[in-house]
């Protein structure tokens, strides 16, 4: 998906399934959790979002 460019419901869906996953986990929002994720704008979007939702 090189070069796709997220719409706003997209990017959405994206950080509730992210927060799904970290939550069946077991990590909350006071849990510090690293991500390595390669530099695109595709992968910064993931983490802006998930900041945003409140995960980090």
């Amino acid at each position: 998906m090189s070069g796709h460019d997220y719409s706003r419901i997209e990017a959405d869906d994206l950080s509730d399934r992210i927060h799904a996953l970290l939550k069946k986990q077991g990590i909350g929002k006071d849990d510090v959790v690293l991500i390595n994720l390669k530099r695109s704008a595709r992968h910064k979007r993931k983490v802006f979002h998930t900041n945003s939702g409140g995960i980090a």
